[in-house]
């Protein structure tokens, strides 16, 4: 039996190197936001607090180090949690005698799948051992990339609770940067700015840490 046309619609572009990306609208606000927050948290700090520090001498490059490299793994690990592939079912799958008993069929897509999977109604596949559709990342959580997924959350977790760190003692302990140029748009809005990064870092600290829990707890 055929697939429907409107069900074998392919959700997914591929893109250089085997990476594929959903295309679901309502998703691409909420991918938009963390991705928009990840990067104003990742370029206003350095920006603002830890260079300057740096180069007055106020501080040593280890936190500036650790800062840049929570803030590129947690963006590499983002984009693969964006781009990869949690274990969609091939159309053409199909069970070997053996494992015939242990399948299911799904009304959706008209196939034959493993236990423990589950159509997804966003992807418009059936996914192996499908967690949730995480709209934070327009991707599916599954077998394929459940622990990609856990270190993503994990890391945003530290960024974000290293960033609301940086940020308090901005505000009540570090000195004014002496090397800074006062004209500049960063330094004349520079405690707007920086209350940005205050909300954008509760708000990525919340998501995270809750995942990280939850994501957690389904491992074990």
């Amino acid at each position: 039996m055929r697939l429907p046309t409107s069900e074998r619609h392919q959700t997914s572009s591929f893109l250089p190197g085997g990476f594929q990306f959903v295309r679901h609208v309502r998703g691409y606000f909420s991918m938009g936001s963390v991705v928009l927050a990840w990067a104003y948290n990742s370029y206003i700090i350095p920006k603002l607090v830890l260079f300057p520090l740096w180069n007055d001498g106020y501080l040593s490059w280890f936190p500036v180090f650790a800062f840049c490299f929570l803030a590129f793994a947690t963006g590499s690990l983002l984009f693969r949690s964006i781009s990869s592939d949690p274990g969609r079912i091939p159309f053409d799958t199909r069970p070997t005698s053996a494992d015939k008993l242990n399948w299911t069929h799904c009304q959706r897509c008209l196939i034959q799948r493993p236990l423990k999977s589950h159509h997804c109604s966003k992807c418009q596949r059936c996914v192996r051992k499908m967690d949730h559709h995480c709209p934070w990342v327009n991707n599916c959580i599954g077998e394929d990339n459940q622990w990609l997924f856990l270190l993503l959350v994990f890391y945003g977790s530290l960024l974000s609770l290293f960033g609301l760190t940086v940020d308090i003692l901005y505000f009540y302990v570090f000195p004014k940067c002496l090397s800074c140029p006062r004209d500049s748009f960063f330094f004349v809005h520079q405690q707007f700015l920086m209350y940005g990064v205050f909300i954008s870092g509760c708000g990525l600290l919340f998501v995270c840490s809750t995942q990280t829990i939850t994501q957690s707890a389904n491992i074990i």
